[in-house]
């Protein structure tokens, strides 16, 4: 998801509700859900070879795609130093190490 810049963390917040909402419905129509797993990065299905693998299998059925390889879930934040205050600028140092 790519959101527009925002100056506070609760538009931001709204934004990525809204825009995760229509994604949601987006995958509802054609019959598919989203799932927090990350992207695979290859198409293999090997066997579910440890409790995480086995707890997919069971809620989405073993016809689902290995997720055991892939590029993660995570947020990347683009900013201007010093515009939008000192928590931020907490959490981007914490979050670079």
């Amino acid at each position: 998801m790519k959101t527009a810049p925002h100056t506070s963390e609760c538009d931001l917040r709204r934004d990525l509700r809204s825009t995760l909402r229509t994604g949601i419905r987006a995958a509802e129509t054609v019959g598919k859900r989203l799932v927090s797993l990350g992207t695979p990065l290859t198409a293999s299905d090997a066997a579910a070879n440890c409790e995480r693998g086995r707890t997919f299998e069971t809620v989405y059925g073993s016809g689902g795609q290995s997720a055991k390889n892939c590029a993660g879930t995570h947020i990347h934040f683009e900013r201007a130093r010093n515009v939008i205050g000192p928590r931020i600028e907490r959490l981007d140092r914490r979050t670079e190490q």
